[in-house]
Order: structure tokens, then sequence, then C-alpha cells
């Protein structure tokens, strides 16, 4: 077996492609993994995760923000009022609702009307607001029917908390205005607040509470704010780490971009895998038709036994392209890959094995060096479309996401998913996963390398 390594091993070290391979796929995707990239659904108006959106106008499109899981509201505000600014901030801040918001100083209600029915064709969004030009009046005075209208645009069901939070919102600014004006001595407004109930329905508004409330002069909008911060400050804060939806996660902004750099990675290391691959396979080709297999034979060496040979080949191949690949990292920073070098090292050398491999039995199987070429290339390929490496397959069918799951690719990608997390599991079950796929392609391997022998 020793021979057969070193043989084969020969073969490929006099091969131009092999060098070619070993040395621009590495160095590309290395220059992959250093790019910056900037996620639409993010970096578009260059804003964080819990800020409000600014819209260029009402007619831009709030779907394009849709793809963390929150639940996403277009607001249409003429009002220009920092009451307003406070009330959406807090509204962004529970992690629950994306808030994209278009200043429209010359929006009236008819013209919002109007706007949401064709935003409700044309755009995606759960829910829609319209805040009055007169928000800051009419919310210090307790009326909040006239304060802002809520449209529904969906059936999901968190409209009810999105309305909650609002009317929630609204009526701590009302009560520390009564605060703020008791304290300048203006007296405190008159009557009583009872609870309010929230309509659930196509365009609807939020009703106003019962009761009724004296013209008092009203503070001024900078302190109360300051009175509202501080009230805010007294109170225990709430940190968003991470919103997990079922079995989805979230990860941030910049873990997306870096997981999108690496499935980049992974897409050019494995083809490089599966040229190399593709290599071994021809060696195989060669020396069955040439008779050399059956003068093996004559040495006592079984059909596995060679088969094994030629996959500690493509265990020295995997090792050198990681090799090589870990050299061009040194020119990154650790933090550009969202894991240590090592993992990424890891994670390479195992996905090296598989795709290895699999031209390898691709050359077994087929039996000529073109077919196996294209065997190799088809399935690597659709392999790494299926695995969302190009793009997410959140919004597939179920059967797609089933077939994704076989894709060796589909468990790396997640697994970069759990080692941006800190979930160190995931190295036991990419290793699983790796030694998995080897045993069936051995056995597959040792199988069809013994009904070609038979055939000749």
């Amino acid at each position: 077996m020793i021979n057969i390594l070193k043989a084969t091993c020969k073969l490929l070290f006099r091969n131009a492609g092999f060098w070619l391979c070993l040395i621009c796929l590495p160095i590309l995707s290395t220059y992959m993994l250093g790019i910056k990239q900037e996620n639409l659904s993010y970096y578009y108006h260059n804003n964080s995760d819990m800020t409000t959106l600014e819209l260029a106008d009402a007619d831009e499109k709030v779907a394009y923000y849709a793809s963390d899981l929150r639940y996403v509201v277009k607001v249409y505000d003429p009002s220009e009022s920092k009451l307003t600014d406070y009330m959406l901030d807090k509204l962004v801040k529970t992690g629950l609702f994306k808030v994209g918001r278009a200043r429209t100083p010359d929006m009236t209600k008819a013209d919002a009307d109007e706007k949401v029915l064709s935003d409700g064709q044309n755009d995606r969004m759960g829910a829609a607001l319209y805040i009055s030009r007169d928000f800051e009046k009419h919310v210090k005075e307790g009326e909040y029917d006239k304060a802002l209208v809520v449209y529904k645009l969906s059936d999901d069901e968190r409209i009810d908390l999105l309305e909650q939070k609002l009317l929630y919102t609204m009526r701590k600014i009302n009560t520390a205005n009564a605060v703020v004006n008791a304290g300048s001595g203006s007296g405190v407004p008159a009557g009583t607040q009872e609870a309010v109930t929230v309509p659930v329905g196509t365009t609807e508004e939020i009703t106003a509470p019962t009761g009724t409330q004296e013209a008092v002069t009203a503070p001024a909008t900078d302190n109360l704010l300051a009175y509202l911060e501080k009230a805010d400050e007294a109170a225990p804060q709430k940190n968003t780490v991470l919103l997990a939806v079922g079995n989805d996660v979230n990860l941030t902004k910049k873990q997306i971009d870096q997981k999108t750099n690496m499935g980049y990675a992974f897409c050019f290391m494995s083809l490089g895998f599966v040229l190399c691959g593709v290599l071994l396979a021809s060696s195989v080709i060669s020396e069955r038709n040439n008779d050399v297999i059956k003068r093996i034979k004559l040495t006592g060496t079984s059909e596995i036994m060679y088969f094994v040979a030629k996959l500690l080949s493509g265990v020295i191949i995997s090792a050198m392209l990681s090799g090589v690949l870990a050299v061009c990292t040194l020119f990154l920073d650790a933090g550009q890959m969202g894991m240590s070098r090592l993992s990424l090292i890891a994670m390479i050398f195992l996905m090296g094995l598989i795709f290895c491999t699999l031209s390898l039995l691709a050359g077994v199987l087929v039996g000529n060096v073109m077919g196996a070429s294209v065997a190799s290339f088809t399935i690597w390929c659709l392999s790494s479309m299926l695995a969302g490496l190009y793009f997410p397959l959140t919004g597939t069918s179920k059967f797609v996401r089933v077939i994704s799951s076989l894709m060796p690719q589909k468990w790396f990608v997640d697994g970069t998913e759990k080692i941006f997390l800190g979930d160190t599991d995931a190295y036991i079950v990419l290793l699983l996963v790796t030694v998995a796929y080897l045993f069936v392609f051995i056995g597959l391997g040792s199988v069809g390398l013994k009904l070609r022998n038979a055939e000749d």
C-alpha cells in the first residue's frame, strides 16, 4: 500500500494542473474571505440592528429589509416631531420589529389610505403606520385615536404586540407630560384614563381612552424627552443578544457577511478538492486500463486496500491545500473570518476529504476520465447551489431543504453558524458527518472497483 501511495503522489506532483489548484484556489479563497461584504438588508442605509431605517421617500420598498424574521412596519411620518423619534426608537429596541420610516411632511390621512392600498399590493410588510402632523399635541392631550393610525396588512398575530407597544409608549409620554407639567407649576391635567381596547381590522385606528383632559400649557419637548430618558435609565435594561424563531438562528450583521464570505471560500476550496480528486481518479482509470491493478492484486493487495491507498493520497492533497490556505490567511485578521484560523483550516481539511473521495468514487464508477470530470463537476455545481453557498434557502420548499441536507457543504455552512455563536458541538457534528460520507464513499468505491475488475 505504501508503494501505491508513493507512486500516486509522484504522478500528482508531475501534473501542472495539481500545482495550479494548489496555489491559485487557496489564494482566491483568501481573497474572498477578506472582502468586506455589504448585505443590502442591513447596510443599504448604514443603519444598525436597533435603529429606525430612514427611507428616502414613501415609494421606497421595505421588503428589502424583511430578511431577519422581524415584523416589518412601514411608517409615513409628516409630524417631524422628536416624540415620534422616541416612540419609534422604543418600538425598534424591543427586538421584535423592523421599522422603516418615510418622512412625508405633505401627506394627509387620505393620502396615507391610498398609499397603503398600493404598498399592500407591491411591497411586503406586516403593518403600516400613519402619524398625524399634530402627533405631539394629540399625545400630550391623550387623544391617541388622532395621534396615529395602524394599518393591518398581514395575518401575523404580532400586530397585537405592535398595537400594545404603541399604546403603551403614547401613554408613557402622556404621563411624563403630566409629571413635567406638575413640576413646572402648571398643574396636572384633569381626567381619568381607563383601559384601552385595540381593535384588529384591515385598516383600523387605535381607539381613544374615555375621559377628558383640560388644556394646559405644554412643557418644552426637550424637557419632556429629558424626563423620559431619565425614566428609561432608571428602568431595568433589556439586552437583546440573540433573536431565535423555531430552529432558525439570527446572526449579527457582521456574522451574516462573514458567513457569506465563508460560503464563497468553501465554494472555491471544494472546487480545488474536486479537481485534484479527478486527477486521482485518472490514475485509477489509467492503472485499470493498463492492467496495473491486476498485477497489484497478485501481490495480495485487495481492492479495499488499493482504494484506501488512493484515499490516503486524497488525505495528503487535503492537507496540502489546507496548509497553503493557512499560510494565505496569515494576511487576514481573525476578526475578518469570524472564527479562529485553526477552526477554519480544520473545516477545510474535512471538506477536502469528502470531495477528494467523491471525485475518486466518480472515476471508479464511470470508468473514464472525461466522464469522471463531468460527473464530479456537475455534483459540485449542484451541491454548492443546493447547500446555500450562493443564496439562502429559507424561502424554498420543504423538499428542497430536505435535499439540501444531503449536500456536504450544507453541514459546513451550518457548522460555521454554530461556531460563530460559540457552539463547540459543531466540531463533533462536522467530524461525524465527514466520517459518515467517507464510510459511504469507501464502501461504494470498493464495490465499484471490484465490479469493474470483474467485467475485465
